[in-house]
């Protein structure tokens, strides 16, 4: 870019030479969002810096006409002293922002990092926080949503989508209910509760889960870091003594409770019929016409079944009131449940809402 014809909304991208690639996917998502409109400079792109410039002079020159630098953190970098020259340089005159990467966290930034407005950009709407930025930074009213795609174009699978139940998905989960009846022979009463309890104990000591008794004696709940789930006796029919069981759960631990529910469902030999409601954001818009979904969802992995449920590896499923509700039996798995929420994705029976 000459001279002449230099922005005057120039937004630094900082990074580790090591991340070099997934720098310029970003830098690519943000040209193509802002146009001309921003300036985003990259030295590593092969077209911010052109041959035969000094380059030391050249970023010089773009640290001091950047008004907002996106230092964008990682494994590679964090503790990089050219990056943090970089940092210094802006911060004073413009904003300084840590972005960091799939693999590190923002509770792992020491100072003086530590000390600015971070966050971690580990999932599809984290995307939407570059844009944000720079809007406000610019008076601008660029759109801030972006596809799951767009975010796994850049990073793939990431190690931070590996850390939570339903992977990248999880910022479109709001929440998980289990509800159901069980029944089990009479004289054999259940205290779900103390098995959860002790299924928790075997894989997260910390949790530390409180048990409740009600004035009865047979209505039992189960508290929880990141969920609950109760017991209520309904009574004896039939030679069964029968149960409603009720829980919530966040996505963020549900990878504890499911191992432990999974657990102590395959153990226990009593009769169950019990749903697991995966509730999606208000930000998702999710279509319920049977015929318009098993199109979209022809010739992917889902299987039509009768009465408009649907099964994916296994898995029964059907999409109702903003929920994808599972037929639990046991096998809620991270790997299944994740790949069926991109398959809903991606295919477009789920999808973000056009102004979110």
């Amino acid at each position: 870019m000459s001279d002449e014809s230099q922005n005057d909304k120039v937004v630094f991208l900082s990074h580790s030479s090591r991340d070099r690639d997934r720098a310029i996917a970003l830098k690519k998502l943000l040209d193509d969002r802002f146009g001309q409109a921003v300036e985003f400079f990259l030295s590593s792109d092969g077209q911010s810096l052109r041959l035969g410039k000094n380059w030391v002079a050249e970023i010089s020159k773009a640290l001091e006409r950047a008004k907002l630098m996106f230092l964008f953190l990682s494994r590679n970098s964090w503790d990089s002293l050219w990056v943090h020259f970089e940092a210094g340089n802006v911060y004073g005159r413009g904003r300084v922002i840590p972005v960091c990467m799939p693999g590190f966290h923002v509770h792992e930034l020491k100072p003086p990092l530590s000390l600015l407005q971070a966050f971690n950009l580990h999932a599809p709407a984290a995307l939407g926080n570059l844009v944000e930025e720079c809007n406000h930074e610019f008076k601008l009213k660029m759109p801030i949503a972006f596809k799951p795609e767009d975010f796994h174009t850049v990073f793939g699978l990431s190690e931070a989508e590996e850390e939570t139940f339903f992977r990248q998905w999880t910022p479109y989960v709001t929440g998980i209910d289990i509800d159901g009846a069980v029944r089990s022979p009479i004289g054999q009463p259940l205290d779900i509760p103390l098995e959860m309890a002790k299924e928790y104990g075997a894989r997260e000591p910390q949790f530390e889960p409180r048990i409740g008794l009600s004035v009865n004696g047979q209505n039992r709940q189960i508290d929880a870091p990141g969920g609950f789930l109760r017991q209520k006796f309904d009574g004896q029919q039939d030679g069964f003594e029968t149960y409603t069981v009720t829980g919530r759960f966040s996505p963020l631990l549900f990878h504890i409770h499911a191992d432990a529910l999974n657990q102590w469902y395959v153990k226990q030999k009593h009769d169950r019929d019990l749903r697991l409601h995966i509730h999606l954001s208000d930000k998702v818009q999710m279509d319920y016409d049977f015929p318009a979904i098993t199109a979209k969802l022809f010739g992917s992995p889902v299987r039509n079944l009768t009465a408009g449920r649907l099964l994916y590896a296994e898995i029964e499923f059907t999409l109702f009131q903003g929920a994808v509700v599972i037929m639990y039996r046991g096998k809620a798995d991270a790997l299944t449940l994740s790949n069926l929420l991109s398959t809903l994705f991606l295919r477009q029976v789920c999808r973000l809402k056009a102004d979110q």
